[in-house]
């Protein structure tokens, strides 16, 4: 392949492990990629706040694709910005009211929920970043107001079948948005056309790198898109079946066992593996 200028990768069950710990092996190797000219971005529906401990574990400056694409950050300069529109936001928040399912707001720099519980709780434990409750229609009307964005609706509830008959009337509804489920709890709703592959896109256009000269990382259903822009692409070995049929490779161990820190020391070495 040709040579590596940025390599991409998804956060949960690609960079951290299991139990969402970042390993010294990892942290190595993303710095010595980093030493040697290869930009590092993290693809992630995370917001910048729920990412600011690893960079400074790592201690070198990564580039940041939030939002699934939606926002994407290079030492805190936004390189891309694609936010929801406010009547979409409007239209969904009617359908999730009426189903009683849990929703928390992204914008630039917090996360919002119109009520205290189980997932507002959750989410500010992850992340670190305290939830601020608001009314959601106000809070809309405010930002509509003065143009600050919405990137990110995620929708949660502990009752999959509940969570996809909500993702089902929404889709029914004909609003104009991208709907990914991140996990069997969660669904992602982003902008139409906004995905991971946008935050490479964002990057490359900003940087002058070819799209072939990239590789992407990830294991889940919302890190398909990505694989098929990226020049070269790993699904990770723990990643379902019907993800790793997506990429170009598979890596040769999982997230619980450095497959991530594996695959770029030999990126680094100019060794990467055939596909398989």
């Amino acid at each position: 392949m040709k040579k590596v200028s940025l390599i991409a990768t998804d956060i949960d069950n690609t960079l951290l492990t299991r139990e969402k710990e970042l390993t010294p092996r990892t942290c190595k190797a993303i710095q010595a990629a980093v030493a040697n000219g290869i930009h590092i971005c993290f693809t992630s529906g995370r917001a910048p706040f729920a990412l600011d401990f690893l960079q400074k574990e790592i201690g070198a400056n990564i580039l940041l694709g939030c939002y699934s694409g939606g926002m994407t950050l290079d030492n805190g300069h936004k390189v891309g910005s694609h936010p929801l529109e406010y009547a979409s936001i409007r239209e969904i928040l009617k359908i999730t009211r009426s189903l009683q399912c849990s929703v928390l707001a992204y914008s630039t720099d917090d996360c919002f929920s119109e009520k205290s519980g189980y997932w507002e709780k959750y989410e500010s434990r992850i992340t670190g970043h305290k939830t601020k409750l608001v009314d959601f229609e106000s809070l809309i009307d405010d930002f509509e107001r003065t143009d600050e964005p919405i990137y990110k609706l995620l929708l949660m509830d502990r009752e999959e079948k509940q969570l996809d008959e909500t993702i089902g009337i929404i889709k029914s509804s004909g609003i104009h948005v991208s709907q990914l489920k991140s996990s069997p709890y969660f669904d992602e709703i982003n902008p139409p056309d906004v995905s991971k592959a946008v935050a490479l896109q964002d990057m490359c256009a900003y940087f002058g790198i070819q799209l072939d000269e990239t590789v992407a990382f990830g294991d889940y259903y919302n890190d398909i898109d990505i694989f098929k822009v990226a020049g070269h692409s790993f699904a990770m070995l723990n990643a379902p079946d019907e993800v790793k049929c997506h990429a170009t490779d598979v890596t040769a161990y999982d997230c619980d066992h450095d497959g991530l820190a594996y695959e770029i020391e030999r990126l680094i070495e100019g060794t990467c593996r055939q596909s398989v």
